[in-house]
């Protein structure tokens, strides 16, 4: 053939092993090489970006649980109540304690105070060093301390030393804090005052000031506020001491109207009141309703009994509330009838000043420590909302008489408290000025 002479490439078909071969070869490299590159990045500062514990996200950061092994130490506090009938020993007892170690305890506690008088209820502050759970079967968490109030600004701490326990009595040492708290109401005034996490102290005292002049189930509006200014004391670990706190400012502002008050303490008598701008009291002798976030379901004057079926006098108001509602005394007063009286089922009769008498029917249950005889003051907590006796459902009827007279609750034309005058209301307008200042320190009151 001669060189320069042209002929065509005869075309062969090529065998399927090439075919693989052809194709695993480039995509083998293709992984290698990606695995190259992911093991320099994960080496590097980029990793940060993708860590398996922290993805991070333009709206959030989302955190993986600690494992297994990581389990956060337990809470080392619980706090206990004796029960009825308990004592302190057989309380220590239901926490778990072992018997020695009750024994032990017992001893350095009752060196300090008579264990018989520790009332119902006191609550035992129980201390332990933090662990890891769960804990291996049959280990016992030892108690490190023990700690209950005494009264009086004092409180008693039993603690271990190795296998012994000594007990000392000390002074609290307390801190006074003042809060604002503001909201807006809307459905009621306790309700939103729960909501701020007003403690329920606050929130009671400040329904009874304004009990004298407001009714809290008709004239409460939505979007109607309220403010309160109030100090209390804490302990060094942030606790709230267990006396009351004091209510310095309060406003309530009812359809636009702002009704405010502030705290004077008189210096002959150590009475407190609550006194507007011009030094005038808003106390009267009986509150409007005795009861917060109910609806008047019945008012005063003939009706249609709804269980008995025919028309009678209806000599109160009927407020419904679901059961166990709180019901005040809305007087200072004395119970003169307690006890269940036909179709009044569970009631409280209350006798007042100036010939004024309250009745409380349909109650639940009663306020620890009502009996006959017993002084009560306004505001206090004397029963429950229930449906007992002839009722249609949990509610409160509440009737006020005068003489033997019925009158309605909500139409009766108290005279309101005392006025300050002279020497007085000028230490009240003091008083209010540096109340006013401690509130510009830490709120933009105006």
């Amino acid at each position: 053939m001669h060189p320069l002479e042209y002929h065509p490439l005869e075309y062969k078909p090529v065998s399927v092993r090439l075919r693989v071969f052809l194709l695993v070869v480039p995509l083998a490299v293709a992984i290698g090489v990606g695995l190259s590159i992911w093991g320099l990045l994960s080496n590097s500062s980029a990793h940060n970006l993708f860590s398996e514990d922290s993805i991070e996200t333009h709206q959030k950061t989302y955190k993986k649980p600690a494992s297994p092994q990581n389990k956060p130490p337990s809470p080392n506090r619980r706090t206990i109540r004796v029960k009825n009938g308990e004592g302190i020993t057989n309380t220590l007892l239901r926490a778990g304690i072992p018997h020695q170690e009750v024994h032990n305890i017992v001893q350095a506690i009752g060196e300090h105070l008579q264990l018989r008088k520790i009332p119902v209820g006191q609550p035992l502050d129980l201390t332990y060093p933090p662990v890891a759970l769960p804990l291996p079967a049959g280990e016992i968490v030892p108690l490190e301390s023990l700690t209950m109030e005494m009264g009086e600004g004092k409180f008693l701490r039993a603690t271990r030393f190795q296998n012994s326990w000594s007990a000392t009595v000390r002074a609290r040492v307390l801190e006074e804090r003042e809060s604002f708290v503001t909201n807006h109401i809307e459905n009621s005034l306790f309700t939103a005052a729960q909501d701020t996490g007003l403690p329920l102290s606050v929130t009671s005292e400040f329904i009874r000031i304004y009990s004298h002049v407001v009714d809290f189930q008709r004239e409460i509006r939505k979007n109607d506020s309220f403010e309160v200014f109030y100090s209390h004391e804490y302990d060094r670990n942030g606790e709230p001491a267990h006396n009351r706190p004091e209510l310095l400012y309060l406003s309530l502002s009812v359809q636009g109207k702002a009704l405010r008050l502030w705290r004077h303490e008189d210096p002959q008598t150590g009475i407190i009141d609550y006194f507007d701008e011009e030094g005038k009291s808003m106390k009267r002798l009986l509150m409007r309703t005795p009861i917060d976030g109910a609806r008047l379901s019945s008012g005063f004057g003939m009706r249609k009994h709804p269980i008995l079926g025919y028309s009678r006098m209806h000599r109160g108001l009927d407020f419904a509330a679901p059961t166990g509602t709180p019901i005040y005394a809305s007087g200072n007063g004395v119970v003169t009838r307690i006890g269940r009286n036909s179709g009044y089922g569970k009631m409280i009769e209350l006798r007042h000043a100036n010939g004024y008498e309250t009745l409380y029917a349909h109650l639940s249950r009663y306020a620890k420590g009502m009996k006959k005889g017993s002084r009560v003051e306004q505001g206090q907590t004397i029963g429950y909302v229930g449906s007992t006796g002839l009722s249609t459902g949990p509610h409160l009827h509440y009737e006020v008489h005068l003489q033997g007279k019925s009158l309605n609750p909500l139409s009766i034309d108290l005279p309101l408290g005392r006025t300050l005058e002279g020497i007085e209301l000028t230490a009240f307008h003091k008083v209010r000025e540096g109340i006013e200042a401690r509130m510009s320190e830490d709120t933009a009151y105006r």
